[in-house]
């Protein structure tokens, strides 16, 4: 349409410059202490909710599994601490567009550094996993429930189980072959794939009906 300006799709490099200061190497340095934290929900999201209730329902809104929005707010948390980059819909956008390279740079590095003991930025020097305390929190905040609460279980499926409280159950219905993945309702990846978007690394275990 004659008039109209066309927006230019943003890159890597363009997200780079902008969100990193053009130092992706000072980035993955700095990220590497936020990279394992797993406490979105019960943490990360407590604090937006009081800084920004329009940015958090905007959140809520979204169809994310627990682990990759986990994965997109460590990345902002940086970007906020070190580059002075605020949590907002443009960023949320820009990164969407970029997401799987900048999502293999991360993993690459941190797959190189994996031998090393992660620092949490509270102040934590651990294994970095959550303690059994802060991990029974996360999975009720993520949306896992008592199984006496939920209607629609099905047995015959699998699930993904709270290893603190063996009642708790994320509430959805795991396919464990092709014909109950066509089942109305059903998970949209087997068990294992299913335990790597939900599960709080270290206190969850899949359950697969024999």
């Amino acid at each position: 349409m004659l008039g109209k300006k066309i927006k230019k799709k943003i890159t890597l490099e363009d997200f780079i410059d902008y969100y990193m200061e053009g130092n992706m190497q000072r980035f993955l340095r700095k990220h590497k202490n936020q990279y394992p934290f797993q406490l979105t929900y019960s943490v990360t999201f407590k604090h937006l909710r009081k800084s920004s209730k329009k940015m958090y329902k905007e959140l809520m809104s979204k169809d994310i599994y627990p682990n990759r929005m986990n994965t997109i707010m460590n990345i902002f948390i940086t970007l906020d601490k070190h580059f002075s980059i605020g949590f907002t819909s443009k960023g949320w956008n820009d990164y969407l567009v970029i997401e799987d390279e900048l999502g293999d740079i991360i993993r690459d590095y941190m797959d190189k550094i994996r031998g090393h003991q992660f620092k949490f930025n509270r102040g934590k020097l651990n294994n970095s996993l959550p303690t059994k305390k802060e991990a029974l929190k996360e999975q009720k905040a993520r949306g896992f429930i008592d199984i006496n609460d939920w209607d629609d279980y099905n047995p015959k499926f699998a699930h993904i189980i709270s290893n603190i409280d063996s009642d708790l159950y994320y509430p959805r219905n795991i396919p464990t072959n092709s014909t109950q993945s066509q089942a109305p309702g059903a998970f949209k990846a087997f068990p294992y794939v299913a335990q790597g978007w939900i599960g709080v690394q270290g206190w969850t275990r899949i359950h697969i009906p024999t």
